[in-house]
């Protein structure tokens, strides 16, 4: 299975929502069999693996207009 998560939004000490991408991170090492994408705004923030594909993207976290179209015509290429 593939599973995608978008979350640009995070930054290096954003608390609770860090320890949720980084437990999801956690679970994906152990599940080599699937496939993961992550899409987020910041560096370093997800541990890379065989199975894991790590896309940064900076321009989303600064502008809220970028932002806008990547939720509504670019985000899609990343789901299918």
């Amino acid at each position: 299975m593939h599973y995608v998560v978008i979350d640009f939004v995070v930054r290096d000490n954003s608390g609770g929502i860090l320890s949720i991408l980084q437990d999801v991170n956690k679970f994906a090492r152990r599940h080599s069999g699937d496939f993961f994408t992550f899409v987020v705004g910041t560096e370093n923030l997800v541990v890379p693996a065989p199975n894991i594909n790590v896309i940064l993207r900076h321009d989303l976290q600064r502008s809220y207009t970028k932002r806008l179209f990547f939720d509504f015509f670019g985000g899609a290429k990343f789901i299918t």
